[in-house]
């Protein structure tokens, strides 16, 4: 082992052993010696020959191959394949009960959020499910209706929706929507375009996940920042909170949409607050003071001691149709109703074709937030119960899914994190459950969906408002963005505005446009220091964090970059390295014609010679620099890259190092880079600007490559003094 420098003297024939220290030798290696010395397997590079092996393989068919595929593709056979039934059966009977049983009122009071009809968040609730429950992995996600996706619905609904109605002359009949009270009638030709609107938006979202899924874009959804999706989901739940107002209240304000929609929903609601229908405001309160207090005190407080939680959604809704039809709350109080609910299936539908390309964006929109919405429940109950996950598999089950049941009336299917919960809670092991609840909402659409009919349409509201409760939990997430991240707080803010502001389908790309940007301008904001030796043990600490640290060495600077350097990098990387270093200029190099007999006399020093002039020297002079330089700078003679947080670098940036490189040697300065990542080495080594550059395995590999260097310089001057005394 070579050691020339203080910081290596401490691991210098040392034999002791400690059980509290580590002695490592450094040889002062470059990675070509490196590799050589610790045998360096060779890089696997495809060829011809391997790249018809590995399609030769992925053609093949066998019998296992085929059955792999079948349980990669369909779940639901290893599902049943691998059912303990002794074991799961009862908990899956319990929770899919559960979940029926606060599927039918969730559903409805969704729908409602859509401005379609409830009967629609029955059909979601049965068709959807079947689907995912054959292609869906996950044992515990539970779809159905979502307050995000129908409020994206409304929106999207929202645009044309005037329009249909100016063309069609419907603006003066009675049972059209040209406000936002809701009707029931299947047959009104408003209801009924709204339904195609939903079907198509729903058909095409489930189109393109399907697309998606086989182009392995599965993984989309972890490039989702939490910042955003928390900004954004309390975005969304402020208007869904907002727009159950209207029905709490028993008042009719008009449709908005677009820009600032929401402040003119807000105003039409202050503004007809004088016509409050008292009936319907004390019921709404009733309903809702019950939901809380049994949910918030009983359910969550004795959660360990139930073994299934109160189904009061299912109670109060059972309750309040009672009362409101023997009571006759329409004809005497003013109540609205859900009035009319078909018994039976529909007739299968195909969606309109005409708004396929009017509504492409919002059908991405949709696609996108009912995937990420699963993808996170399923990524969350998969980590608890330590079973597998494929992104792929889940986004081709979301998509199947809206594709089948838009044929049925059906609306984007996606998933609520309190019915995922409640179906765990109650007991759930597999997906056998979901089927279940399925099961139990078909019979209520055979048999018992009619006796919903005088369920007041304020109860609906109600148990949206409550399912809300839970989501102000992402409320604190700017808390702890105030204090651990400006640039995440950012992203949530504006996330949070824009949807407010804006709306939620553009509100969604205006925060994922915000958080590349923000992710973009931290990458041209890296931090960069250079690194000093510590006065205490030899170890190398950031000399702008520690002030226990002293220069490492007169001719040795050690600068880290942290952060990847590629084309929007490459300038702020020269500039820090130029600031914190010395920049190759402040060194004036000349030619001079002639032989030189001692260049040493001019206070230079040789280099380059095999590229040199011919009948002259290459030499470089040192000058003193200009008042903005640092008074050391001149003493440098090697500067070392710190690559542990360069996680990447692309060819503009090799191109930059090896320009570097070049520069600092015409300059008499040595450029080395160390702690060079794979992904690092192999760019670099592809380069051909880079095919002089110095890499060593590590810093101290470099610094010792660098004393070694200085000794070999002053070993040959000296012998050419001797030289040169001896003629």
């Amino acid at each position: 082992m070579i050691s020339t420098d203080p910081l290596l003297s401490d691991i210098t024939d040392n034999n002791e052993h400690r059980p509290d220290k580590i002695l490592v030798e450094y040889h002062g290696l470059d990675q070509v010696a490196f590799d050589d010395k610790y045998g360096r397997l060779p890089d696997r590079k495809l060829t011809a020959k391997t790249a018809c092996r590995i399609i030769r393989d992925r053609c093949s068919c066998s019998g296992a191959c085929l059955w792999s595929l079948v349980l990669r593709h369909l779940p639901v056979v290893d599902m049943f394949r691998t059912y303990k039934f002794k074991e799961y059966i009862l908990g899956d009977i319990i929770a899919g009960i559960s979940l029926a049983v606060l599927q039918v009122p969730q559903s409805m009071g969704y729908t409602l959020l859509a401005t379609l009809p409830p009967i629609i968040g029955l059909y979601t609730s049965f068709f959807p499910v079947l689907i995912y429950f054959i292609f869906g992995r996950s044992r515990h996600v539970s779809i159905g209706t979502m307050a995000l996706t129908s409020l994206i619905l409304a929106s999207s609904m929202s645009k044309v929706i005037p329009k249909f109605m100016a063309d069609n002359d419907l603006d003066l009949l009675q049972n059209s929507t040209n406000s936002s009270d809701l009707t029931t009638n299947l047959n009104d030709p408003v209801v009924q375009e709204k339904i195609q609107i939903a079907m198509t938006i729903s058909f095409m979202a489930g189109i393109l996940l399907s697309v998606l899924s086989l182009m392995k874009f599965g993984i989309l959804a972890s490039y989702i920042s939490d910042p955003f999706l928390s900004g954004y989901i309390c975005g969304c739940n402020i208007q869904v909170l907002t727009h159950q107002f209207k029905h709490i209240l028993g008042i009719t304000v008009g449709n908005y949409s677009g820009a600032l929609s929401y402040f003119y929903l807000v105003w039409d609601m202050c503004l007809n607050l004088k016509h409050v229908n008292v009936a319907t405001l004390i019921t709404s309160v009733i309903a809702t003071a019950i939901l809380i207090v049994i949910k918030k005190f009983i359910n969550e407080r004795y959660a360990n001691k139930l073994r299934v939680p109160v189904p009061i959604d299912i109670i109060v809704v059972i309750t309040a149709t009672l009362t409101s039809y023997y009571c006759d709350f329409e004809a005497r109080f003013g109540v609205k109703v859900v009035k009319e609910i078909p018994q039976g299936l529909p007739q299968p539908m195909v969606p309109s074709p005409q708004y396929i390309t009017t509504f492409l964006l919002d059908a991405f929109i949709l696609g996108l937030v009912n995937y990420v919405l699963i993808f996170i429940m399923v990524k969350m109950f998969s980590q608890k119960y330590d079973y597998p996950y494929d992104p792929d598999q889940e986004m081709l089950a979301t998509g199947l899914a809206g594709v089948f049941g838009s044929f049925f009336c059906s609306i984007a299917g996606s998933t609520s994190p309190p019915r995922c919960i409640l179906g765990d809670q109650a007991g759930g092991k597999t997906q056998l459950a979901q089927l279940i609840s399925a099961m139990l909402i078909l019979l209520t659409l055979l048999f018992l969906a009619p006796l919903l009919e005088s369920l007041p349409l304020c109860i609906l509201a109600c148990l949206v408002l409550v399912s809300c409760i839970p989501l102000f939990m992402y409320y604190k997430a700017c808390v702890l963005y105030w204090h651990t991240s400006k640039h995440d707080l950012s992203v949530w803010t504006v996330s949070l505005v824009a949807t407010i502001l804006i709306g939620v389908d553009i509100g969604i790309l205006i925060g994922m446009s915000f958080s590349v940007i923000v992710v973009i301008l931290r990458t041209q904001a890296p931090y960069s220091t250079l690194l000093g030796r510590s006065t205490q043990d030899n170890v190398l600490l950031d000399s702008k964090k520690y002030s226990k640290t002293s220069q490492l060495s007169d001719t040795i600077r050690i600068f880290r970059f942290e952060a990847p350097l590629y084309f929007a990098t490459i300038d702020l990387f020269q500039e820090k390295l130029f600031s914190a270093t010395v920049k190759p200029s402040v060194v004036r190099t000349r030619i001079i014609k002639g032989k030189i007999d001692d260049p040493k006399a001019n206070g230079a020093e040789v280099i380059d010679e095999e590229n040199k002039p011919n009948d002259s020297t290459v030499i470089v002079q040192r000058v003193q620099p200009d008042e903005h330089s640092k008074d050391d700078v001149l003493n440098i003679g090697t500067i070392i890259v710190d690559c542990t947080s360069m996680t990447f670098v692309d060819t503009s940036g090799a191109i930059s190092l090896g320009k570097l490189d070049r520069e600092y040697r015409l300059a008499g300065i040595r450029f080395i880079l160390a702690n060079t990542c794979e992904t690092v080495k192999n760019t670099i080594k592809n380069v051909k600007e880079c095919s002089t550059l110095t890499v060593c395995p590590s810093v101290y590999d470099a610094v010792i490559s660098a004393n070694v260097s200085k000794c070999n310089v002053a070993l040959n001057n000296q012998e050419n003094d001797e030289a040169i005394s001896n003629m």
